[in-house]
């Protein structure tokens, strides 16, 4: 991103952060937990599909960042959202 940008990663992490309040990183992990979020809400997709969707390599890493981001599994985030 940084290079797309012409900035150095310093220079866009701080820009990141002044206007999303979040770093690089940080805005990444909630682009894909919201974008999970939404493939959980409204598809019958399994959770390891859904994991790939959203651009993590295994279910694992998934459920363990969905779980630190949203304090439930996405099986459970599904039974409740429904």
């Amino acid at each position: 991103m940084a290079e797309r940008t012409g900035m150095s990663q310093f220079k866009l992490n701080r820009r990141f952060q002044q206007i999303y309040g979040l770093n690089v990183g940080q805005w990444i992990i909630k682009q894909r937990v919201d974008r999970a979020q939404r493939l959980l809400r409204e598809t019958d997709l399994p959770i390891a599909e859904i994991a790939l969707e959203a651009g993590y390599s295994d279910q694992s890493s998934f459920t363990r960042q969905f779980r630190q981001a949203t304090n439930l599994t996405p099986k459970k985030f599904r039974m409740i959202a429904v």
